[in-house]
């Protein structure tokens, strides 16, 4: 438009053909630049849709009830994943909403499988076993020393074994 002001003016009927001409002109791209947002925004619509029912499907994954479902739910989200991105766009107002819906399932899978690793974690067994072997091994130790000792050493060799003793049994009844 600024472009049309500074080009100055043409006769007086020249001038209004000329701006009749630009003037339709400017209508066509101005009416194909709305045709254009208004089908964006019925694809942004659809996509919408799509997404919700994608969440709707995700969400049903969650919460997670047995260690069987993790494998086979672990699967599913890099699928629904996929899918999301395929679908496209959405009305910038319910972006946040659907990424927060889906970043919520996300962290309750996350979430589970970070639980059911913890539960078969084999480490800490290991651990707590080497212990007991350590604690067994020593209060075996402190027998033999308590059956040479004599006096006040006997005593405070006792109240050693006493203590492992203590400790061994916590470990043994604590579950793994």
């Amino acid at each position: 438009m600024d472009e049309w002001k500074k080009a100055g003016k043409a006769s007086s009927e020249d001038d209004d053909a000329l701006w009749e001409r630009f003037k339709a002109a400017s209508d066509r791209f101005y009416n194909s630049r709305d045709r254009q947002g208004e089908e964006m925004e019925e694809d942004e619509k659809k996509n919408l849709e799509a997404k919700r029912e994608l969440l709707e499907k995700a969400e049903k994954l969650v919460p997670i009830k047995s260690t069987d479902d993790i494998k086979e739910v672990k699967r599913k989200p890099e699928a629904i994943e996929k899918e999301w991105d395929s679908i496209g766009k959405v009305p910038r107002a319910e972006v946040r909403r659907c990424e927060e819906r889906l970043k919520k399932v996300e962290d309750q899978v996350e979430a589970s499988e970070r639980m059911e690793w913890k539960r078969t974690d084999p480490r800490p067994a290991e651990r707590k076993q080497l212990l007991i072997n350590q604690l067994t091994a020593k209060i075996k130790m402190l027998d033999e020393d308590i059956s040479k000792a004599q006096g006040d050493e006997k005593n405070k060799l006792e109240e050693e074994k006493k203590e492992k003793e203590v400790w061994l049994k916590t470990l043994q009844d604590m579950k793994d």
